[in-house]
């Protein structure tokens, strides 16, 4: 029983913030709601997405499947919150839609060559990744609490492709379909087939 728990914890994270995102664009259609509120939700849907993999590392159970549902989990996410974003702030989305473009076009494109090598959807989970998601956080943050500045998007979107980036790089180099891989230089690591060192908190 007690290793069933275990098991489940992780994933009712994961599922707390897929149902996340429908919740935060319905509200962000009603005016009555605050954006505060909506700010809340920003918080708590990277608190689950920061706990569940501390916690099925620290279970031993970060299997493969559950690394990338996380990552279609984060994905979906961040795209009802870009939604719930344009709801309230549609003038600083128009202000920067060709970045927004460029960035959805360079998502899409790496998902698709990450499938073309290794016939499935990536769960690198690099560093840069993983600070892509703090910078969206105070990005949405700001918007949401004080209006602005719109720079912050501007700059975490910008490192959402470098993200990407990074990750095509790493997809390249690896011989097999892998997930938790830090950066570029841990790729090239595993490619020379060495053991690479991973952060018990990160990856």
């Amino acid at each position: 029983m007690k290793a069933h728990f275990y098991k489940f914890f992780p994933w009712s994270l994961l599922w707390l913030r897929v149902l996340l995102g429908p919740v935060i664009i319905f509200m962000s259609a009603a005016e009555s709601v605050p954006n505060s509120l909506l700010a809340s939700i920003v918080c708590l849907a990277l608190l689950t997405d920061i706990f569940d993999g501390i916690l099925a590392r620290r279970f031993g159970t970060a299997t493969e499947l559950l690394r990338r549902a996380d990552c279609w989990a984060d994905n979906f996410f961040w795209l009802c919150a870009g939604f719930a974003l344009f709801n309230r702030f549609p003038e600083a989305f128009i202000q920067i839609r060709y970045l927004v473009i460029a960035f959805l076009v360079m998502e899409v494109s790496t998902e698709l060559f990450h499938f073309y090598r290794f016939g499935r959807e990536s769960s690198i989970h690099s560093l840069i990744a993983k600070s892509f998601g703090l910078a969206l956080l105070a990005a949405f943050g700001a918007m949401l609490l004080f209006g602005g500045p719109v720079w912050l998007l501007i700059a975490a979107l910008s490192l959402g492709i470098i993200s990407q980036l990074e990750r095509m790089v790493i997809t390249g180099l690896l011989r097999e379909q892998e997930s938790d891989i830090p950066g570029i230089r841990h790729a090239l690591q595993r490619r020379r087939g060495e053991a690479i060192k991973r952060n018990r908190l990160f990856n």
